[in-house]
């Protein structure tokens, strides 16, 4: 799994005007058995996206993710800087969050069978 991870991370470094947002990952333990959590991806980019539209390093920005914690950090970057944030929702209608409908500039619906679709 760690190697085509890593491959697919590589494969989209190779994008030009494309980033990557990462985070860390702490390892648990839970009645004997040891699992890993992400943490600190989510204020990382928020961060990188509201830093940057102050610094004026992009126009438009996508955004990946149904976690509504972003509208914050995405309706600054709208507000305060005028930039365009689309939202690529992830799944079905459900799924979609309602906060990142509502601030982003455009909204657009992504499936599990186009994700499939472009695994390497």
């Amino acid at each position: 799994m760690y190697a085509k991870q890593q491959s697919f991370f590589d494969k989209i470094r190779e994008i030009e005007n494309f980033s990557i947002i990462f985070g860390r990952l702490e390892k648990r333990k839970q009645d004997g058995k040891i699992y890993f959590v992400e943490k600190a991806t989510d204020v990382n980019l928020a961060l990188d996206l509201v830093l940057d539209a102050q610094a004026n390093l992009y126009d438009e920005a996508f955004l990946v993710s149904n976690d509504g914690d972003f509208s914050g950090a995405v309706n600054a970057s709208i507000k305060r800087f005028e930039k365009e944030i689309t939202y690529i929702a992830i799944g079905n209608n459900k799924m979609i969050s309602y906060h990142l409908k509502n601030v982003a500039s455009k909204t657009k619906r992504i499936d599990k069978n186009f994700i499939e679709d472009i695994k390497l």
